[in-house]
Parts: structure tokens; sequence; C-alpha cells
């Protein structure tokens, strides 16, 4: 029985859409792909494993997110307000880790009734969703640039210093980075599609979703807003802004109503809002090791993958000034579009660099396509056994750099400071 057209890779991928990056594949190719994916997957399962002896204890957000989680075993989710309460009569605990994310907290409420709660049980979930990530980007990016960019970045993303050290530990960046991979794959499928109503609305319950996972999250509905007002206005792509408008709106309802619903009521939704927007001057830690100029998460990006970092800004650059947009494929658009606003957006925010780990994943793609630009004029045989230790380099060079950061030296959260320490460009 065949595929459904939504599941099939191209078995070639040329014209400038597409970027040229595939010849086509013979049908015992096919099968490379897959077996590449299942060896990668059990690899970086493999490798990350013993990462996870270093969860012994915690602090900061996992003690929360324990706390919170433990609530749950017994008190039923009608119980939510209550949570808040208890928050809020604790004085020494505002400004740190709400209980504003159902998203991520009863799912994982519903796993401890099952296994039992632990800091292991978080790690467990962040491996599990860093492995569900690099499958996503597996399968999102060889349906749009071809199985060999495809495979390249999901490799990338696998190794990743930073997506390795969340995946980990028992935060919930991999968990949130899942559900993005999950809503972007799925946009820019509707963009594609030029607005399929399906694609559209599985892309809105999966968004709905993910605005519950963390708050921060409302703020991604501005690039993708963007990028459909460009496609529409500059790319003169004929986008039903009306049917996009909805699914990017009514999910911000949707977890609008959630958020009230656990609150218990409008005030207490905009009492805890109000604490958020002031975290940065209530907080001590956060004001500590969040402040700081706009480019300082390009600078943890550079001291996490120096090389990766280096090459994915060289594309960016050749994309921007040296490419005609009509050139470049509309994901490729998005991701151009996507990595500065997203930087903009955050730059005056009290974050570090874990709350943008999601740039990992257009660097990642941006530093493969520079690496396969650079090599377009060599013999075809070379140019991809070139290409594959290039790239299995970079993964080597990625890996080395997590081993040293968050196992050697047991780095929890990867702040800037510590960040510069452990690379010898300041003293404390």
């Amino acid at each position: 029985m065949p595929l459904p057209d939504f599941f099939r890779f191209p078995a070639r991928v040329q014209g400038p859409e597409h970027g040229g990056y595939m010849k086509e594949m013979t049908p015992t190719g096919r099968l490379w792909p897959f077996l590449g994916i299942v060896m990668l997957l059990v690899l970086v399962a493999g490798l990350a494993l013993p990462g996870l002896d270093r969860v012994r204890t915690a602090s900061g957000d996992a003690i929360f997110y324990q706390y919170y989680i433990n609530f749950f075993l017994k008190a039923p989710v009608s119980e939510y307000p209550r949570l808040f309460d208890i928050y809020f009569n604790q004085p020494q605990h505002t400004g740190f880790t709400t209980p504003i994310r159902p998203g991520y907290i009863l799912p994982l409420a519903l796993l401890a009734r099952i296994i039992g709660p632990s800091f292991f049980l978080m790690a467990r979930v962040s491996l599990a969703a860093h492995l569900g990530t690099v499958l996503l980007a597996w399968f999102f990016l060889s349906r749009w640039q071809g199985p060999v960019v495809g495979l390249a970045t999901a490799a990338l993303v696998a190794f990743s210093p930073l997506l390795l050290g969340t995946a980990t530990s028992p935060l919930m960046d991999g968990y949130n980075f899942f559900f993005f991979m999950l809503c972007t794959g799925l946009f820019i499928e509707a963009v594609r599609s030029r607005g399929r109503i399906l694609l559209l609305a599985a892309f809105g319950a999966v968004f709905a979703f993910f605005l519950v996972v963390r708050e921060n999250n409302v703020l991604f509905v501005i690039p993708f807003f963007l990028f459909c007002l460009y496609e529409r206005f500059f790319q003169k792509k004929p986008l039903p802004l009306f049917r996009f408008g909805i699914a990017l709106g009514l999910p911000c309802f949707l977890a609008l109503g959630a958020y009230i619903a656990i609150t218990g009521s409008p005030s207490g939704l905009i009492r805890i809002v109000r604490l958020l927007m002031s975290v940065g001057s209530s907080n001590p830690y956060t004001r500590a090791t969040g402040l700081g100029p706009w480019y300082r998460y390009l600078i943890d990006f550079l001291t996490l993958s120096p090389a990766t970092t280096v090459l994915a800004i060289c594309y960016f650059g050749f994309a921007v000034l040296g490419k005609p947009s009509a050139g470049l494929s509309s994901e490729l658009r998005f991701f151009l579009i996507f990595l500065p606003v997203l930087l903009i957006i955050y730059a005056p925010l009290p974050k570090c660099v874990r709350y943008l780990c999601v740039l990992d994943l257009p660097i990642r793609l941006f530093c493969v396509l520079f690496i396969h630009e650079w090599l377009e004029r060599a013999p075809g045989a070379k140019r991809y056994a070139i290409f594959s230790a290039v790239v299995a380099g970079l993964c080597f060079l990625d890996f080395s750099s997590y081993d040293y950061l968050f196992v050697e030296s047991n780095l929890y959260d990867p702040i800037s400071q510590h960040l510069l320490y452990y690379r010898f460009i300041i003293n404390s």
C-alpha cells in the first residue's frame, strides 16, 4: 500500500525552490535515509544515557517542577488554583518558577503516577523529547530539502551541546523544543500547501498545547504571523491570511481560557502575569544572570558550538545579501525571518540561552547548507565524501563541547558567566 504524499520524501530535489541539493535516488538508495536516522538515534541515546548519571539532585526550576508534579499525585486537576495559593503564600518563592505551565506539569504528573516521581523521570522525559525532536527534524527537513540535508541537519541537532545538555537534565527545555519542532513543521507544511485546512487544523491543535507548555511561547505568534505577511505581500504568494489568522489566533484564546481555569479567575491570571513581567527585578538569580546586550545570545551560541555557529552566520549573510529571496524555499525564508525576529524579541528579556535553544534548529540547518554550497563545485562522489566527513567532524566537536561543559564541568544552567568561565574567557 503506497504511503500518502505527506509521508513521502522527494526522489529528486531540484530547482531554486528546493535548493538543488539531491540527485535522483535509485530504489535501493531510498532505504539509506531510514537506516541513517535509526543509527543516529541509537548512537545519540547510547552516548547521552550516561549523562543522566549527573542527575542526582537539582536546584532552581527543577525543584519547583518536582513539587508541582508531586502535588498532583494526590490532588485532582480541579485543585490547580490551590497550587497558586500555596505559591503566593510563600513569599520566598515569589519570582521563581510558577505553576503556570500545565502543558508540562500535568503530563509529567500523569507519568509520575505510573512510574513514580523523581528527578530521573524529568531527565528521561527530556532525553525522550530530544530524540523525538531529532526524528521530527529529519522527517520535515528531508521533505523540504532532501534526504542528505535532512539527515545531516538532524545529526547536528542530535549532537548540539545545548540540546544534549537540556536532554540530560531535569529541565523542561528539551520537552518544549519538541513541541516547537512539531508546530514549526506543521506551520511550514501549511504555508507550502497554501493554507490546506487539515494542516492548519493540525497546526492549530498542536500550537494551542504548545502555548500552555511555557507561557513565553505566546511570543512565537509574532514571527509566525510576520512570515505570513511577508509571503503574502512581498513574495506575492496566494496565502489565505484569514485562515492563518484563525490558526494563530484561536489557539491563543484557548490557551487564555486554560490559563484562567488553572489560576482560578481572570484576576488570578493578571496577578501571575504581573509577577512574570517583574521577574527580572524580583528574582536575584535572573537579575544577576539573565540581563545583558542583545548579542549575548550569539556569544552564548559561539561558546557552546563555535564552528557550527560561525558557519551558520556565514550562510545567513550569504542568503540575505547574496541571494534573491525568490530563489529560496519557503522554509528557508521562514528561518531567515524567524532567527533575527526572535533575537530582537528576547533581547530586552532577562533570559538565558536555554530559552532560545529553538534557534539551534535554524543555526544547524544554515551550517549544513553553507557546507553544501561550499562543496558545490566538487565532483559528485568526492563532494558527498567530504560533506559527510565535515558534518561528522562538527558532530564530534559539538559532542566534545557537551562532554566538557555539561558532564566534566557539571554545568547545570548554561548562563553566560559560566560559559565564558569554562571557555577561559573570564577568570571568575
